[in-house]
């Protein structure tokens, strides 16, 4: 009796000064369990770092020949890192993810690859992210607003909807390799989904069993940075690319946020003022000054080490 082959994984991880927590990603993903696929490649696109990311890379690629990098002399954009990693992949899947993650269980890879594999329509998966403990107050407000809409937007058609689409993305390959991100991109998790779903509204869900650990912002500086991208510039952004009718989709219903907006001032309420003043004020008072043809300032607060 012939025996399936298993399918085969590629990882690519756009990194620009990610010297923090780049060791720790890639020592992750060597520790996945890989019962269903087999990773082939761990590439990781070096976007003009000035800091010691490479030097990391190098410390784990010296003892595992399946992690190689790029590095680029300049900083091209997370758009043009994504394109070379999509161009040169020729795996049966393509996981992208951002180099300041961490998966939070050693099964978050099989459970990925079950969740696009149970439905032949699904072309793209993402996992459930997860913030670590806030270390300040301003993280703790930034910890309630990511949750508390969290917890509006998973209820949104089962998760299927552009909030729930992160910086860590499973793809088929067919679907993989006709994508191209636009030059200036600023949102690649939202244009992704917006392409996966453009033919089938169906064809994309979240892997809830696989947890994705990240850090929230912890300085009122870098909340005015996240901000204008995840609140002004995503949407600007596609609107140029898929037309203003795209909106439609960003839709929140404000009876059902608000419902968890309260739950969540119940559980902290300080916190929970802290949060919805810091979004009123990002909204009235936005730091423009954060992007340019699609390069954008780093938040620092947010690209330190993940403990595991």
């Amino acid at each position: 009796m012939k025996m399936n082959k298993r399918k085969t994984l590629t990882i690519g991880i756009p990194a620009y000064n990610e010297e923090g927590n780049i060791a720790v990603l890639l020592k992750s993903l060597l520790k996945q369990k890989q019962q269903s696929f087999s990773i082939e490649k761990i590439l990781v696109v070096c976007d003009g770092c000035t800091d010691g990311t490479v030097d990391e890379i190098k410390k784990v690629a010296n003892n595992n020949s399946m992690v190689s990098y790029r590095a680029n002399n300049k900083r091209n954009g997370k758009a043009e890192a994504l394109n070379m990693i999509h161009r040169e992949f020729k795996t049966d899947y393509l996981l992208t993810m951002d180099a300041d993650l961490c998966f939070l269980n050693k099964d978050a890879l099989e459970e990925m690859v079950k969740t696009l594999e149970s439905k032949k329509k699904l072309v793209l998966v993402s996992p459930l992210m997860v913030p670590l403990p806030p270390e300040t107050w301003m993280g703790r407000f930034s910890y309630v607003s990511f949750c508390s809409f969290q917890d509006a937007f998973l209820k949104i058609n089962s998760g299927n909807n552009f909030y729930s689409s992160t910086g860590c993305n499973l793809m088929r390959r067919d679907f993989g390799k006709k994508l191209n991100y636009p030059a200036g991109t600023i949102s690649d998790q939202c244009f992704i989904y917006a392409m996966a779903t453009k033919k089938d509204p169906y064809a994309f869900a979240v892997a809830q069993k696989s947890r994705l650990l990240f850090r929230s912002v912890q300085t009122f500086h870098d909340w005015r940075l996240l901000g204008i991208r995840a609140v002004l510039a995503d949407k600007e952004n596609a609107v140029s690319f898929f037309g203003s009718d795209i909106l439609k989709r960003y839709s929140m219903p404000k009876k059902l946020y608000l419902i968890s907006l309260a739950k969540w001032f119940f559980r902290d309420p300080l916190a929970t003022a802290g949060c919805i003043a810091m979004n009123l004020f990002i909204r009235k008072f936005p730091y423009k000054k954060a992007l340019k043809n699609g390069l954008w300032e780093t938040t620092m607060s947010s690209k330190k080490h993940i403990a595991i």
